[in-house]
């Protein structure tokens, strides 16, 4: 691919002059993120088409030259991904009015695009049909909690429960992994706080910083204790059960 055909894709700005005070932030952060994402993913794909390009070719100008490549290309995929993640966490708790929407309908494509990606098994109890909530921002929040099992669990099955109770619906999240140490059950909750390195797990350390913000906005909550039986992890998220 050439130059002319890269400078050909429009990378645009959205103004937030004009906005009032109590926007600013959203607006901030809505037009940043866009800005740098588009940056960022020019910079992946240049990489990508300059190793197709050179091919072979590309040991000729450097011994290094295929591997810098493809560690620019994959640094700026991982950037993109932290900043597609601040963006999510900016928004959590406003992606749309409360429904009653259903919990299965909700649930199965979540699962089943989890399952196809992790290859780890989730082991489901249902006990309650709907509860009010952002049909987006609940599946957002199962596949944070979802994600963060599987990028550091180092579990081999996950348990999911969703029951009703006490005016609440609770999602709980278990798992047989390494479990997470008493010391750090708030901390993990934090913005980019993050029990491994980066250099050993993919990840921005805002998936469950994402998951509080989701539950808070709807009135709830959510706890992580040790799971009794399996010596792993436990994530308890709370809903209303019902509107108001």
């Amino acid at each position: 691919m050439s130059p002319k055909d890269f400078n050909s894709r429009p990378i645009t700005s959205t103004s937030i002059a004009g906005r009032g005070e109590t926007e600013d932030h959203a607006a901030f952060f809505r037009t940043m993120t866009h800005d740098l994402r588009a940056s960022t993913r020019a910079i992946a794909e240049t990489a990508h088409w300059l190793s197709e390009d050179l091919g072979p070719m590309a040991g000729d100008l450097s011994p290094d030259a295929p591997e810098l490549l493809d560690l620019l290309g994959r640094h700026a995929r991982r950037l993109d991904g932290m900043i597609g993640d601040i963006s999510a966490y900016a928004k959590a708790g406003e992606n749309g009015p409360d429904e009653h929407i259903s919990i299965e309908a909700a649930l199965a494509p979540v699962l089943a695009e989890f399952q196809k990606k992790s290859g780890l098994p989730v082991i489901s109890e249902i006990k309650a049909d709907r509860l009010w909530a952002s049909e987006d921002e609940f599946a957002n929040l199962l596949n944070c909690l979802l994600s963060n099992v599987a990028k550091h669990a180092e579990a081999s099955e996950i348990r999911l429960r969703i029951e009703n109770g006490d005016g609440q619906t609770r999602v709980i999240i278990s798992d047989n992994g390494v479990g997470v140490p008493e010391r750090f059950v708030e901390r993990i909750f934090e913005p980019f706080v993050t029990l491994k390195s980066r250099d050993d797990c993919e990840g921005s350390g805002l998936g469950l910083a994402i998951a509080r913000r989701i539950c808070r906005a709807r009135g709830g909550e959510i706890l992580c204790r040790p799971d009794p039986q399996t010596g792993g992890a436990r994530f308890v998220c709370t809903f209303r059960a019902r509107k108001g």
